[in-house]
């Protein structure tokens, strides 16, 4: 699905320093979510667009990073 090793490589370098899979999950999820906020100039309705969630669930999210929630 990607043009080269490099996302192959991350997960390979997170697995090998011991992140446990539901912290890999949630560091690449912030990291997705971020990512597309950032691509589609911060609107939330573009965002979830392009991640195929609803605006809500990028809301609960964004609401959970300004109260320190990690989600765990």
């Amino acid at each position: 699905a990607w043009p080269d090793n490099a996302f192959e490589n991350a997960i390979h370098g997170a697995v090998a320093s011991n992140v446990g899979l539901k912290g890999l999950r949630k560091t690449t999820e912030d990291l997705a979510v971020r990512i597309a906020l950032a691509l589609e100039s911060g609107s939330v309705a573009g965002a979830a667009r392009r991640l195929g969630v609803t605006e809500r669930a990028l809301q609960l999210r964004q609401a959970a990073w300004r109260s320190g929630d990690d989600g765990n």
